[in-house]
């Protein structure tokens, strides 16, 4: 079982409860009744929704109701960007600075242990916006049986809500999710806490204790988040937009440039279905070199992901239309009249 400890302490019992959640979710066995019946009231829908997939809560731990932190807003217009220097947190980020908000960066360190270049690179970009970024730290120990743990997102806006609250930024918090995000068949196996149904219920749980909190997700879908950066070389090669290693991402990033001849974007592997949808909207505006080869080999890549997430073979159709591409496949490269329709 994984566990989670903070240098800072968490300022209100219902951030240690979450705590305390991730911790008892972090090994997969219903048998084991993971799931507590804390402050139950508020997390009722939380309990419900994991229930749904087999988790059963047996515990009855005592929640006792505390004030409300106070809070010392700075200004209506401040943001708090939960940012881990990726490509859909970069533009959400430049999405509130168009709308002339005052914003704040939030980075988790050590949440994602593999990708620990994530932190220098979050500095890297706060110093190219001139904005401010707090570099928070968490311990996690032991290992827990998830490609993604469903909660990790919530311990993150855990951390950025009580940064907002302890330097008066105040309550108004942003994620580079999306609003498209649904329930899976198997919501804690495939990168669960991007869910936007767990996001309403975190939002309704945080609620009852600090009212005027907001939860912000203004990314519609994948498309956005291209739109917004693949045009702009700077930022992209200062994100780290890639599920590879950081160990290893070198090592795959030269192993695309021998076997395919392209170079592809610092900070990536060219392997993950991120790196793969990247190189294949970069190509397809003109921003990156096309190789057919890696092109088709992007798209067996995304098939496969999809194909693993789903437990059935789907259809070119389908595998395009997933992944939330903003144009139709008959204008790629490879599937278009300038490239080789597909066999």
């Amino acid at each position: 079982m994984q566990t989670i400890s903070r240098p800072i302490p968490n300022i209100n019992p219902i951030f240690d409860e979450f705590d305390m959640l991730y911790a008892q979710l972090s090994e997969k066995h219903p048998a084991k009744r993971l799931i507590p019946t804390v402050y139950r009231r508020a997390f009722k829908p939380l309990v419900e929704l994991f229930e749904d997939y087999g988790y059963e809560g047996s515990q009855n731990i005592a929640y006792k109701r505390t004030r409300s932190p106070k809070t010392r807003v700075k200004s209506d217009n401040s943001v708090i960007v939960c940012f881990s220097s990726g490509k859909d947190s970069i533009a959400t980020v430049e999405h509130y600075l168009q709308e002339d908000y005052k914003v704040y960066l939030y980075h988790l360190k050590h949440i994602n242990p593999p990708l620990h270049d994530e932190c220098v690179q979050a500095q890297k970009l706060a110093d190219f916006w001139g904005i401010p970024i707090f570099i928070d730290t968490i311990k996690l120990s032991g290992q827990h049986d998830y490609v993604e743990h469903p909660m990790k997102n919530m311990i993150i806006a855990n951390g950025a809500l009580q940064y907002g609250i302890r330097e008066g930024i105040g309550t108004n918090i942003a994620f580079g999710n999306y609003t498209t995000s649904s329930l899976s068949d198997d919501n804690f196996e495939f990168c669960g806490g991007d869910d936007i149904e767990m996001w309403e219920i975190y939002d309704q749980i945080i609620s009852t204790i600090i009212p005027d909190f907001k939860m912000n997700v203004i990314l519609d879908n994948v498309a956005e988040t291209l739109e917004t950066v693949c045009p702009q070389k700077e930022l992209l090669d200062m994100s780290v937009s890639c599920l590879g290693r950081a160990s290893m991402r070198k090592y795959w990033h030269d192993w695309v440039l021998n076997k395919f001849g392209i170079n592809l974007p610092q900070h990536r592997c060219g392997r993950c279905y991120k790196c793969c949808i990247e190189y294949i909207y970069m190509t397809d505006h003109d921003l990156q070199e096309y190789s057919e080869d890696y092109y088709k080999y992007c798209l067996n890549n995304l098939k496969k992901n999809l194909d693993r997430e789903d437990g059935y073979s789907h259809t070119e159709d389908e595998v395009w239309n997933h992944y939330f591409f903003n144009y139709d496949k008959e204008r790629s490269k490879y599937y278009g009249k300038c490239g080789q329709q597909s066999k």
